[in-house]
């Protein structure tokens, strides 16, 4: 199964490398300076350009330290510098908060131009924004690769007396502005979770006490000072407290169950929802054509790379790679679909 296909709701959810024909004709049938012995005749194609990637970048991950969009940037400078495709990967961790949008506004007002730049978003920064007055949006960067999707995962402290999931939602019958939830940015993937959650089970998604945190990294702070009923993050995020017994893990958002975790799917647990994250790479606006290609095969290599596919498959991840004008259709495509779902929910 499609891992961004779910039943409740629908949320979802190459690069074009040009090849220089040189061709050549005189009446001298000895090669001309323009035709060596070794170029190609005419009507026969060169052999292609050999690609290019930047010597350094800086990868932007705008959330906390621990998070998921740190995880990613990490694991993308850990992957390139690991296969020498770029010697020098640096990872920051600033303009933090709303999403990413914030990050995305910083990148769009001080980096444009710039081939050596790249920020993480997700499907959470489409989410934030559509529901905040956002200083920049992603129709105004370049849209770089979709590089995997993500099952978030509810969580609850080790002592709570929600045992199932069924416990959970008897609590929010009982009286859901008196739960506390968390996740990441309102309107993103973990706020849309607890809604949908709310929605299917017949309870109004705006009555929900939700707080919102910069990433999975104050989510389980937030858990684990028993500060949150219930939170949900990437599974990845949260892993170490859950396999450590200081989380309890109620369910999985995916429509799938994740290979090797004895975690429910919410649709095993009774819930009709499936939704999953997914994550990817911007650039500033304002780059050449051979930046911009030249960003799209360093990350199209290392996506192809032994140890991009060991990192996907040690965090659980589910590959879901795209790059270029496709990826930006794909994005063009969700902004329409949450923005519907958010309005539908009345979190708009």
């Amino acid at each position: 199964m499609d891992p961004y296909t779910r039943s409740r709701p629908v949320l979802v959810a190459t690069m074009l490398i040009a090849t220089m024909l040189v061709a050549g004709c005189a009446s001298d049938p000895s090669p001309s300076p323009a035709e060596s012995p070794g170029s190609p005749s005419e009507g026969e194609p060169s052999p292609p350009a050999e690609a290019t990637y930047p010597e350094r970048l800086t990868v932007n991950a705008p959330g906390s330290a621990g998070g998921g969009f740190d995880q990613t940037a990490r694991a993308v400078q850990n992957a390139l510098q690991e296969e020498g495709i770029v010697p020098t990967v640096e990872v920051t961790n600033e303009h933090t908060g709303a999403g990413g949008t914030i990050g995305l506004a910083q990148m769009v007002n001080t980096e444009a131009g710039s081939g050596e730049y790249l920020m993480v978003f997700s499907f959470v920064t489409v989410g934030a924004q559509n529901t905040a007055d956002a200083p920049a949006r992603l129709e105004e960067v370049e849209l770089i690769a979709r590089l995997f999707s993500e099952s978030n995962v509810i969580v609850v402290p080790n002592d709570s007396p929600y045992k199932t999931m069924d416990d959970l939602v008897a609590a929010m019958h009982e009286d859901i502005a008196s739960a506390a939830f968390g996740g990441g940015s309102v309107g993103g993937l973990d706020h849309l979770v607890f809604a949908s959650i709310a929605d299917a089970v017949d309870l109004e998604a705006t009555q929900l006490n939700y707080t919102a945190y910069e990433g999975g990294g104050e989510v389980a702070v937030a858990i684990l000072g028993n500060q949150l009923d219930a939170g949900t993050s990437g599974y990845a995020e949260i892993a170490g407290q859950i396999v450590a017994g200081e989380m309890r893990a109620l369910a999985v958002t995916g429509p799938e169950p994740l290979e090797g975790v004895d975690i429910p799917t919410l649709q095993e647990s009774g819930i009709d929802v499936s939704l999953v994250n997914w994550r990817g790479l911007a650039a500033p606006p304002d780059l050449s054509d051979e930046q911009r290609t030249a960003l799209m095969s360093a990350v199209t290599a290392m996506h192809e790379s032994a140890t991009w596919r060991e990192t996907v498959t040690a965090n659980s991840w589910t590959d879901f790679f795209l790059t270029g004008d496709e990826f930006a259709s794909f994005v063009a495509d969700e902004n329409e679909r949450v923005r519907t779902l958010l309005e539908q929910l009345g979190l708009l």
